[in-house]
């Protein structure tokens, strides 16, 4: 019973993604079994091909369940950007490859966190104006667990508070992408 609620509190974005990895795996390992001509260097080569593909699954599982936790409860604070970087290419995803690292700080500490843009969040190839703030969500209990919002920049502090009101009672439906 659990397996299914899990299942069912997956994103329609991840539920397709594991199914056709799913899929893949499932004929990799098709061929493998049904071809006797095949060399050895092809059945190795499947074989990795098929192993990543359970990473691609676990990798999307991890970044599903670390949104969720964000969503259904969140913090807001401010943060920095330290390092923005526009990769011009698709990674091995199909993400733009774009990735940022960026500061903030929560009960007085100091925290750094990174990522390369996902199905989640965008990291727009035009870069902001470093020089500003902008808006951190994080997870309360697992401070590591956020994300910077570049929709979100912070010139004054009559920003961050317009913000917090903005987030009292849900995320605004502009924060992720849909």
């Amino acid at each position: 019973m659990e397996i299914i609620e899990f299942i069912k509190n997956l994103e329609s974005k991840t539920i397709s993604t594991i199914l056709f990895l799913i899929v893949v795996v499932f004929f990799s390992g098709r061929i493998i079994i049904k071809s006797n001509k095949m060399t050895l260097e092809l059945k190795i080569l499947i074989c990795l091909i098929s192993f990543g593909t359970i990473f691609l699954i676990y990798d999307r599982l991890k970044s599903d369940t670390e949104y969720k936790r964000i969503y259904t409860n969140y913090s807001l604070t401010k943060g920095k950007i330290l390092e923005y970087f526009v990769a011009n290419m698709k990674d091995y995803k199909g993400n733009p490859g774009n990735s940022i690292k960026y500061t903030y700080i929560i009960n007085n500490d100091t925290l750094e966190n990174s990522y390369y843009e996902n199905i989640f969040v965008e990291i727009p190839d035009d870069k902001p104006d470093l020089k500003n703030d902008f808006l951190v969500i994080y997870e309360n209990g697992n401070f590591k667990n956020s994300f910077i919002l570049l929709n979100y920049p912070i010139k004054n502090s009559s920003e961050f508070i317009y913000y917090q009101k903005q987030f009292k009672d849900k995320i605004p439906d502009n924060v992720f992408k849909n």
